[in-house]
């Protein structure tokens, strides 16, 4: 961060801990990749496929090899959501509504 902070990822998966990672601070955080404009304009796999492959170099920089809550296949893991935020109803109901797959 500009002002010398560090950033911090971070989550816990109700595994019994969580894990977090932090970027120096000072440092740029890059992500730097191709993306079909056409994959992100349209709700649906290829843009959940997008969402993993920007996490993806997002989650490279804290040294995370990726955030799984999202695959490049298009499809969206379940096991890697939080059941206690409230997020699956809504997120089941869109990805039944846009054609994406849920594991």
């Amino acid at each position: 961060m500009p002002d010398g902070r560090a950033v911090e990822l971070g989550w816990t998966r109700n595994f019994g801990g969580s894990r977090a990672s932090t970027a120096a601070p000072g440092r740029p955080i890059v992500a730097e990749l191709p993306i079909d404009l056409d994959a992100v304009a349209t709700e649906g796999p290829d843009l959940v496929s997008a969402t993993a492959q920007v996490g993806a170099e997002i989650a490279q920089t804290f040294g995370a090899p990726e955030l799984s809550q999202f695959t490049t296949d298009g499809e969206i893991q379940f096991p890697y959501w939080d059941n206690n935020t409230g997020w699956r109803p809504s997120l089941t109901e869109w990805a039944k509504v846009h054609g994406v797959t849920i594991s």
